[in-house]
């Protein structure tokens, strides 16, 4: 009898991993690999045609599922359907066009490092809007992830040693 694979989660050490878990990883490891191969690309095409394209790409790869999105929105209050369009608009098109943009204008690794940005700024938003009181861990990790952006940003400058210095 074939043994039978669960796809609950499963104990790795002390940490838990579950199939959410490693799809997160799966989609990080996928995203990271987009941001190395974009950068190339936008040395020749800009950040606009760069975004419409993978814009034109996730709509093909999301086509399949087409019908059900026209059926639930159809079903669903028009109100969906306008933050479904704000959603595609704002912070995706916009978000991912200005990406494109600083990516073009700077390394990876170092725009990278400015992802962190998103959580303080995610915790300050829901506190502002939301009026979701955040806990002190929240601000604590909120200014770690600041403090790493700060470090990843310092330039530092080497200046070569004079013989003289070496006497």
């Amino acid at each position: 009898m074939a043994p039978h694979l669960s796809p609950g989660p499963f104990a790795l050490g002390r940490l838990i991993v579950g199939a959410a878990s490693l799809g997160l990883v799966v989609a990080a490891v996928a995203y990271a690999r987009g941001v190395t191969l974009q950068k190339p690309v936008l040395a020749r095409v800009s950040a606009l045609n760069v975004t419409w394209l993978a814009c034109v790409v996730g709509a093909v790869a999301t086509a399949p599922f087409g019908p059900q999105l026209a059926g639930e929105l159809a079903a669903g209050p028009p109100d969906a359907a306008a933050w479904l369009v704000y959603l595609g608009l704002f912070p995706t098109a916009l978000g991912f066009t200005t990406w494109a943009f600083a990516l073009g204008r700077t390394s990876a690794g170092r725009l990278g490092a400015m992802t962190y940005l998103v959580t303080p700024i995610a915790i300050g938003l829901s506190w502002l809007i939301l009026e979701e009181v955040p806990p002190a861990v929240a601000i604590t990790g909120g200014a770690l992830c600041i403090g790493g952006v700060v470090i990843a940003r310092i330039r530092v400058r080497f200046r070569p040693a004079l013989a003289a210095d070496q006497a």
